[in-house]
């Protein structure tokens, strides 16, 4: 009888000889050592359960009950066990050959023949109810779900591990079976050809893969195809006039109506999910738009506040979640072994922005125009400051000093530019983009044989031109090195011979 020697093997094999899932303690244990006594000859395995029996009955127990596998009862004196999941696998096996139980109504207590506690079964309506729990079905722990059809047409007990994906296809079967009998396939097509004119030959296409390959239906309904909606839709209206006119329902009749009851609103449902990802589609296409736009790098915080082009917060048509998972597959997942489409880059004080890679060049050619102005501005009043005083700095005569001095002054006023430029990945993408089918236009180009350009070349700033301009804007003395070396000399000198101030006491 049982498959094992262990309890719970022992305890399912005597629920299904009994065809109860409610067990006697008592009499199961008398069975359980005369039986242990018959098999224990040609079976020395079962010698464990023919000596302390209850003992270890009782160590079993405890840990199966804990697991949920069985509950013990004591609702009567000699106390009894009630095996969690008799009714579940039993109507597990019950939907097994749905093919060939395919012109019978689903599954009910009448037609099993069972009674099950009402602590195992959610009740569901076929529409709004199924529809709910589609949309959360963990917030119920209930292993049988009892659907109720409307008009009279019954109820059908499933398990919650059927929904969607096998209560739709066992649905799809029923309705094969409808269109097999007499000319119920021809008809439908007369009856469906004026709602669908000019998608004739798309409707005698979905009428035959119902009958030939039903089960590939469910792809369709689940992934929300406009032409399986627009079929189901009409056909489930169909059925239910056509069915609702008889006075005498067959069974076939009842399982036809009981499926569409079941098809339409998970259509309903897969039909809300794809125009949901459509809508999320586009409001992640809007985000793409806005982030190829100036200022090119944004953070998330910035991300998150995106709107569309009606105004619209982009982050109420997807979720928080929807966006962290958007970013980090962009930013993880390589295009064409290359660099991920999204890139971080360190901005203001180290924080971490977000630059769509095709929008690296863009924003290098941003970021240096605005350090050009800015560092231009910076040196320029630092200089003038100096040459009025009759004084100077080394970046003022030497090349090399004066590329140190722009680093230094980049740094300071375009710290997410010096950030973008010393990134070791800048070159790779450059490189990568580059070799891609637009490359990389000209006044964006910062390398050189692989090497970054000199920071006079990327900002555009000599240094022989630089100080000539501000020598311009002084008076013509300051442009004369004689006069101006007298002046700083007398200046030192007097600065020397100054003397010191006396305090007296």
């Amino acid at each position: 009888m049982a498959h094992g020697t262990d309890l719970y093997s022992i305890l399912v094999a005597y629920a299904k000889k009994n065809n109860s899932p409610y067990i006697k303690i008592d009499s199961f244990l008398d069975f359980l050592g005369q039986y242990a006594r018959n098999l224990s000859a040609e079976h020395p395995e079962w010698l464990k359960w023919t000596q302390d029996r209850a003992v270890k009955f009782w160590a079993e127990m405890s840990v199966l009950a804990e697991g949920g596998k069985c509950e013990l009862l004591t609702d009567t004196p000699e106390g009894r066990i009630y095996m969690a999941h008799y009714y579940p696998d039993l109507l597990g096996k019950s939907y097994h050959n749905a093919d060939e139980d395919a012109d019978i109504p689903f599954h009910n207590e009448e037609s099993l023949r069972i009674t099950i506690p009402e602590t195992q079964i959610r009740p569901l309506s076929s529409g709004y109810d199924l529809v709910t729990y589609l949309d959360d079905p963990q917030k119920s722990d209930v292993p049988i779900l009892r659907i109720n059809f409307p008009d009279g047409t019954g109820s059908a007990l499933v398990l919650a591990s059927m929904i969607p994906k096998r209560l739709t296809e066992i649905a799809i079967l029923k309705i094969r079976n409808y269109l097999r009998k007499g000319g119920n396939k021809e008809y439908a097509f007369r009856k469906l050809t004026p709602q669908l004119q000019g998608r004739e030959s798309a409707l005698k296409d979905q009428l035959n893969r119902i009958q030939m390959r039903p089960l590939d239906c469910y792809n369709s309904i689940e992934e929300g195809e406009e032409f399986s909606n627009l079929f189901w839709a009409h056909f489930c209206i169909m059925i239910k006039n056509d069915i609702k006119k008889k006075k005498e329902l067959l069974h076939e009749d009842i399982a036809a109506i009981q499926s569409v009851h079941i098809i339409e609103p998970i259509c309903e449902y897969f039909k809300a999910l794809a125009v949901k990802r459509r809508e999320i589609a586009l409001a992640f296409k809007s985000l793409e738009n806005q982030l190829a736009k100036a200022p090119y790098s944004y953070t998330i915080e910035q991300i998150r506040k995106f709107t569309n082009p009606k105004g619209v917060l982009l982050l109420s048509q997807y979720s928080k979640e929807n966006l962290d998972a958007w970013i980090k597959k962009k930013t993880t997942e390589p295009e064409k072994n290359g660099f991920p489409p999204l890139l971080i880059v360190k901005g203001d004080a180290e924080e971490r922005c977000f630059v769509m890679k095709s929008m690296i060049p863009s924003l290098c050619v941003r970021l240096l125009a605005i350090a050009r102005i800015q560092v231009k501005d910076a040196i320029t009043k630092q200089w003038r400051k100096l040459l009025l005083e009759y004084r100077s700095e080394p970046s003022m005569d030497d090349n090399e000093e004066f590329e140190k001095a722009l680093l230094k002054y980049t740094k300071k006023i375009c710290p997410p530019l010096t950030n973008l430029l010393e990134d070791p990945k800048l070159l790779m993408v450059y490189d990568e983009l580059d070799q891609g089918d637009t490359g990389i236009p000209a006044p964006a180009r910062i390398f050189s044989n692989g090497q970054l350009l000199p920071y006079s070349s990327l900002l555009l700033m000599w240094r022989k031109d630089l100080l000539k301009d501000i020598k311009l804007m002084l008076p013509f003395w300051y442009s004369l090195p004689i006069i101006t070396e007298l002046i700083a000399f007398f200046k030192i000198l007097f600065k020397r011979k100054k003397p010191r101030k006396t305090h007296y006491s």
